[in-house]
């Protein structure tokens, strides 16, 4: 369970540096790519959300 919280943790503090660093109101795709730099320079393995295409 210690695991966990320590993980959490990091990931926590990962978004509020990135929330503190670029501020808010934008949109969610430069806090996403902001989130996946953060967690890299962190050690965290993540992936991002990939892209697929619609049909209209």
């Amino acid at each position: 369970m210690d695991n966990f919280r320590d993980g959490t943790y990091e990931i926590i503090g990962c978004a509020m540096h990135v929330h503190r660093s670029i501020g808010s109101g934008l949109r969610e795709k430069p806090y996403e790519n902001a989130m996946m730099i953060a967690l890299r320079k962190a050690g965290i393995p993540a992936t991002q959300r990939r892209a697929y295409p619609i049909t209209y």
